[in-house]
């Protein structure tokens, strides 16, 4: 008689779930390289685009193909000596790294059950739904507090000039982890209802 162990599915789900730990592990490691970065050296924890001098963006422009504009000069700040910038652009890329990070354990959750072939659960519906309001904290983050403190931050840094760009894509995720939950909602409905016939 063939022994039973534990089916592909179950060890694929086990595997995703150890690669996700140690992207958290990572993850938090590189956090806290970054807050002991910003107060022992000049560097930043993320660099902030600025737009140079006048002078210095017509240097740059002789030395490129006819086309270019002034407003395609920029230029990556990675390190100053302005404590304040440091300390705001790390505490923005922490809150971020935590906000990932929470949404990766819960992750973690969903994977751990359906490891254990127990997917369709409230306790997984209630994750995804974490991991969806989570994605809109990001999002906040993405288009309302980083361009705000990026703008600010090249103001401290004497851009010449104002630019900021902004993503949306936790977004879209956040519609598509709320759309999963909905319908990983209506598994357990199905579930329960088939073990409540049997």
């Amino acid at each position: 008689m063939k022994k039973s162990g534990p089916s592909d599915d179950s060890k694929l789900f086990a595997g995703l779930t150890a690669l996700v730990a140690v992207i958290v592990v990572l993850g938090a490691a590189a956090a806290a390289f970054g807050v002991v970065r910003t107060y022992t050296s000049s560097e930043l924890s993320t660099p902030v685009t600025v737009a140079p001098s006048v002078e210095l963006q017509v240097d740059v422009l002789a030395d490129q193909p006819k086309g270019q504009t002034r407003a395609d000069v920029r230029v990556d700040v990675t390190e100053t000596d302005d404590v304040t910038v440091r300390t705001v652009v790390m505490l923005i890329d922490t809150l971020q790294a935590v906000v990932v990070g929470i949404g990766l354990l819960l992750a973690t959750g969903v994977l751990r059950s359906c490891a254990r072939q127990r997917a369709f659960t409230p306790q997984n519906v209630q994750r995804m739904r974490s991991i969806g309001w989570l994605a809109l904290v990001f999002l906040s983050l993405s288009v309302v507090v980083e361009p705000v403190t990026t703008v600010w931050a090249q103001d401290r840094l004497g851009s010449d000039s104002i630019f900021v760009e902004a993503s949306f894509l936790s977004g879209i995720a956040a519609v598509a982890v709320f759309a999963l939950a909905q319908v990983w909602s209506r598994g357990v409905e199905l579930e329960e209802y088939e073990v409540a016939t049997v």
